[in-house]
């Protein structure tokens, strides 16, 4: 697998991994048009992580490239299939994408407070829990908090001399 640009026409496989029912409670979904447009926005970049094949295992989408500040966020992180690294693999493309190419000073990301996974994740990753967005998100009629999670150059670049435990 390997994490290029994401072109117009992986739109269809980005919103058929958004939609696989498992992940209703921890992945956000867009309608096609909605990516089209995002992803020609100057301030955003979509990656995805594709085989030999170009089949699509999963996808990231930063926003913030304009910022002054270097402050990203990490919108959307998700793979076709869970449980076999790929996720992963797809933060630590995306980490050194945010800070090596595009040289941000931070990377922030918000979770639904339940997502022990991706939690996990980035914890590893050197990520760090910087609050709770309480009760933040209504969905089927029921509030959800977030976590807010961040990581900063620094921290990325120390956790690249800390062997993986």
């Amino acid at each position: 697998m390997n994490l290029r640009l994401a072109v117009v026409g992986d739109v269809d496989a980005i919103c058929a991994i958004e939609t696989i029912p498992a992940f209703r409670m921890f992945v956000g979904s867009w309608p096609a048009e909605q990516h089209r447009e995002l992803m020609a926005n100057p301030d955003a970049r979509y990656f995805v992580l594709a085989d030999e094949h170009g089949d699509v295992g999963g996808f990231a989408i930063l926003r913030g490239m304009t910022s002054v500040h270097k402050s990203f966020e990490i919108v959307r992180l998700a793979v076709k299939e869970p449980n076999k690294g790929l996720g992963r693999v797809l933060l630590k493309a995306c980490l050194a994408a945010a800070f090596e190419e595009y040289r941000a000073h931070r990377l922030w990301l918000d979770l639904f407070e339940g997502n022990e996974r991706a939690r996990h994740v980035y914890l590893s990753a050197g990520f760090t829990v910087d609050g709770v967005l309480r009760e933040s998100i209504l969905l089927d009629g029921e509030y959800y908090s977030m976590l807010l999670m961040s990581i900063l150059e620094d921290e990325y670049r120390q956790s690249l001399l800390t062997p993986e435990s």
